[in-house]
């Protein structure tokens, strides 16, 4: 990665730029790097619409702006959209893991976190302590990994609870609502076929009345968010060449749907299209844009 020997003055760091040391993990959704003393320029690969988080594995980090800096302090998560921060300054024993994920990935909730610059100390918390985890996972595979959209997401899903458990324990969401804690709920369990409102309000300690109100607020039902987001994720399988040789069943199957007629009908109602006549349509379209 370019260096960029502006982000200081009056204070020579080139050095300790010269040759920095790095590892890659690259993913189809989610792409993760460790960052050793240097100054690094931050991803922007897609503008605000990305997210990137920034954890900081071993000592302090600076983020450099053009219109300010922030500082994280060892083993604190930051997450914010990608291009509102050019750069980060990594000191002598820092490690710093810096990652990326598509919006795809990430989802509206984690995107709208991430607008808030959400900090967050991973030293406490149960589930602070499992992303810090799975961060320092990412870049010990190397760059040979790839994970699933499945994984990925549940990456996303994960950092989003971290947001919404610090800033419950903290007194304040600072913006991470009741709807935003139970998308994120159910996105790490749409491979559950009993997820439903009744387990979703347990495990956020609230009522099924007030969950029900808080996705009302939002146009939607909890029933309806759950089976819009299992058929979402099934269509992306269904069209990913990775997944082609999975049963159309097996993949209903992975995001809680088990029944396969009831899969069939659920999805040529919201897509008026079968599953199957889908990959067949998918597997034709790729046929014929291979040149003769």
């Amino acid at each position: 990665m370019e260096a960029d020997e502006d982000v200081l003055e009056g204070e020579d760091m080139r050095t300790s730029i010269a040759q920095p040391t790095q590892t890659d993990a690259g993913f189809a959704h989610v792409s993760a790097r460790v960052h050793l003393q240097g100054v690094w320029r931050l991803p922007d690969c897609g503008g605000a619409a990305d997210v990137v988080f920034v954890f900081a594995d071993a000592g302090e980090v600076e983020l450099v702006s053009p219109t300010g800096q922030t500082r994280l302090r060892e083993r604190e998560l930051f997450v914010t959209p990608a291009g509102r921060w050019s750069s980060l300054l990594v000191r002598a024993g820092g490690r710093i893991v810096v990652g990326q994920m598509t919006r795809a990935c990430a989802g509206d909730e984690l995107v709208r976190m991430a607008g808030a610059d959400s900090l967050v100390p991973t030293a406490a918390g149960a589930m602070s302590g499992l992303v810090a985890h799975v961060l320092r996972g990412l870049v010990m595979e190397g760059p040979a990994t790839a994970i699933s959209e499945r994984a990925a997401s549940h990456i996303s899903g994960l950092l989003t609870l971290t947001i919404a458990e610090h800033h419950v324990h903290s007194g304040g969401r600072a913006g991470v609502t009741l709807f935003d804690e139970a998308c994120a709920y159910i996105e790490l369990n749409l491979s559950d076929s009993g997820l439903g409102q009744d387990r979703v309000a347990a495990a956020l300690n609230v009522s099924t009345r007030t969950l029900a109100r808080a996705f009302r607020q939002q146009g939607s039902t909890v029933s309806t968010w759950i089976r819009e987001s299992r058929l979402e994720r099934c269509r992306a399988e269904l069209t990913d060449d990775r997944m082609r040789d999975v049963a159309v069943s097996r993949i209903g199957a992975r995001w809680g749907l088990p029944d396969p007629s009831h899969f069939s009908h659920m999805f040529k109602a919201r897509f008026g299209i079968s599953p199957r006549a889908l990959r067949a349509q998918q597997l034709d379209e790729e046929l014929l844009s291979v040149p003769a």
